[in-house]
């Protein structure tokens, strides 16, 4: 009886391998699978089936037409596009910071799960340049912005209850170039560029009770121009910028006891527009507009070299880009096509970048600014030349983060 049963096993198991292999050598294309409104690329791997989410397929390679996104017009900004700065919180609700012109308001837009809540914080100065937003830990807007009737950074919280705005350094046209960051504390950190001759490049940070101000970078005969801020675990500041003068994008940390300031990367044509994010490691990475080229590229530490790649060279692509890494330190990123004016996402899938156009209307994509959700999934702000609105699109489809893989056979 027990060779028999042992004799049973051994016939069972070849058949299921048989079987396998049959149903392997039959399926050898990829095909489509829908299943709550998701849809599927299947193909056999290693004698199982591998679902991959339609949005992680080579689109270079097999262009798709499906839409996963969904737009939202936000707010009239009026008739000159500037600066959107976008967090979301806990619920992956959307918080945007934003100017309206031509009366220069600084504006705040929130998604309340149903509708658009907007509401003016700052009416009295006239508003320009850019705005820089974060949400702390009870999801409260932060937002550094530039004040040209006063000739002032300011910055402005939410308490909870009501606005509260302070002023953090005055000097004329000082701040108009801005970047914002929250520590652990949710205490704010500064970067911007204060007039001078030449610029400089200054850091302000708030302890609880007051502002601390800090030349980073004097310039040494350069003009510093468009930080972007990160603080990390340690809660140091990271900066990114350019130097005006010369092709070279300039990165500085503190240390903990000092700032630490090179050249990230090879000289290279450095545009108006670049931002910044750290990865899992407390490591840079920095996105730019090469303007030779009109390309948009990254640059990122590895821990022992910099290292530069191409995300996307296709037409005059880069400016207004906006950077942000997900769980997996993948880089995703916003900027505007300025060909055909059209807003564009790119992020990079294992070795190549993926690159999409989301809205292609009419004189759309440039101020952009993107967040991911805690999915991982992006939402950008972004404005409409065409309407004069500030727009909010994001991916809605709820595919999967990881490969998935199911074995034929089950019991």
């Amino acid at each position: 009886m027990f060779t028999l049963r042992i004799r049973s096993m051994v016939l069972s198991v070849v058949f299921a391998f048989l079987f396998l292999l049959f149903i392997s050598s039959i399926i050898e294309n990829q095909v489509l699978y829908a299943a709550n409104n998701n849809v599927f690329v299947v193909t056999p791997h290693r004698n199982q089936l591998k679902f991959e989410p339609i949005s992680q397929t080579n689109l270079k390679n097999n262009p798709l037409t499906v839409d996963w996104w969904i737009s939202q017009t936000v707010s009239a900004i009026g008739p000159y596009g500037e600066s959107t700065s976008l967090d979301l919180d806990q619920n992956n609700f959307a918080h945007i910071g934003y100017i309206a012109t031509p009366q220069n308001d600084l504006m705040y837009a929130h998604w309340d799960g149903t509708k658009w809540i907007t509401e003016t914080i700052d009416a009295i100065g006239n508003i320009y340049g850019t705005v820089s937003l974060a949400l702390d830990s009870h999801d409260y807007p932060h937002i550094s912005y530039y004040d040209g009737t006063n000739m002032a950074l300011m910055y402005a919280q939410w308490s909870g209850s009501e606005w509260l705005t302070e002023t953090v350094e005055v000097v004329e046209w000082t701040g108009t170039q801005n970047s914002l960051a929250l520590d652990t504390n949710d205490h704010p950190h500064i970067s911007y560029i204060k007039n001078s001759n030449p610029d400089l490049l200054q850091y302000a940070r708030w302890d609880g009770a007051t502002w601390h101000i800090e030349t980073v970078d004097a310039g040494s005969g350069e003009n510093p121009g468009n930080p972007s801020i990160a603080v990390d675990s340690n809660n140091y500041p990271h900066i990114g910028y350019q130097y005006d003068d010369t092709p070279y994008l300039k990165y500085a940390h503190w240390n903990g006891s000092q700032w630490e300031i090179e050249t990230a990367g090879d000289p290279d044509y450095i545009g108006a527009s670049l931002s910044l994010a750290l990865d899992s490691n407390n490591r840079p990475q920095i996105t730019y507009w090469e303007w030779f080229n009109n390309d948009l590229k990254l640059v990122k530490w590895t821990g022992s070299q910099w290292l530069v790649e191409t995300v996307d060279s296709a037409n005059s692509v880069g400016r207004y880009n906006s950077l942000a890494l997900d769980n997996h330190n993948v880089p995703h990123v916003s900027y505007w096509n300025a060909t055909d004016s059209s807003l564009m996402y790119a992020y990079l899938n294992n070795t190549f970048w993926i690159t999409e156009t989301i809205d292609s209307s009419a004189n759309v994509g440039t101020h952009t600014s993107l967040a991911l959700n805690s999915f991982g999934k992006p939402g950008i702000s972004y404005y409409d030349e065409s309407n004069d609105t500030l727009k909010y699109v994001a991916y809605a489809l709820p595919d999967l983060d990881e490969m998935v893989y199911l074995p034929f056979i089950t019991k």
